[in-house]
């Protein structure tokens, strides 16, 4: 009867020693998801790159069509239409997702692509907010046009390839819809709109 005592004893006092279940670390963060090259057209098809890293995260995938994938890395698609990939990463800190968009215009046609971006997806507090336009070359103009529940706001870029727009520091659900326009030799088009809103 004594041995047996002093084997809980014992057991206990070691069920009391053992080292604390680490904490769960930070929300998982995605670092960097992109695609290059990201626009093209029709009549000039090429490999696009997927590339990404993350942080603090246990699991990612990529959709549509692509499924587990390692934490960090890059893989080479071959998109023969527009598409929308989008990567989500899971840790014991939640989930995050992010999209990146690949641009097939139709033949012959002006090529621009607009997205936006924030400095601290994560955050409970305000972030930054921009949305950035990318054409495959420079062009006479490119304007972002910016709907918010305060008004409209354009921002113009001539000249160049790539334009942003910079929204400053919004707060948890705000909302906007923005698209972009491309001009050159007197041709105009339009992106898609997007609605994006910051997470309350």
């Amino acid at each position: 009867m004594k041995r047996f005592g002093a084997f809980w004893l014992l057991a206990l006092l070691v069920a009391g020693c053992a080292p604390p279940t680490p904490a769960c670390p930070a929300a998982p963060r995605i670092v960097a998801f992109g695609a290059s090259p990201n626009i093209m057209t029709a009549d000039a098809l090429r490999p696009s790159t997927l590339t990404w890293d993350t942080r603090d995260a246990t699991r990612a995938t990529i959709a549509p069509g692509i499924g587990e994938v390692p934490l960090a890395g890059s893989l080479v698609v071959t998109p023969t239409a527009s598409l929308t990939y989008t990567l989500t990463i899971t840790g014991c800190g939640g989930v995050a997702t992010q999209p990146e968009w690949i641009v097939v215009n139709p033949a012959g046609a002006l090529g621009v692509k607009a997205f936006r971006g924030m400095n601290n997806p994560a955050a409970t507090e305000h972030v930054r907010v921009w949305v950035h336009a990318q054409a495959a070359q420079p062009l006479a103009l490119i304007e972002i046009v910016v709907e918010t529940p305060s008004g409209n706001e354009t921002f113009t870029c001539a000249r160049t390839a790539a334009c942003d727009a910079d929204l400053g520091y919004r707060a948890p659900g705000f909302a906007l819809t923005y698209w972009a326009r491309a001009t050159n030799a007197g041709t105009t088009i339009e992106t898609p709109r997007f609605t994006f809103a910051l997470s309350k």
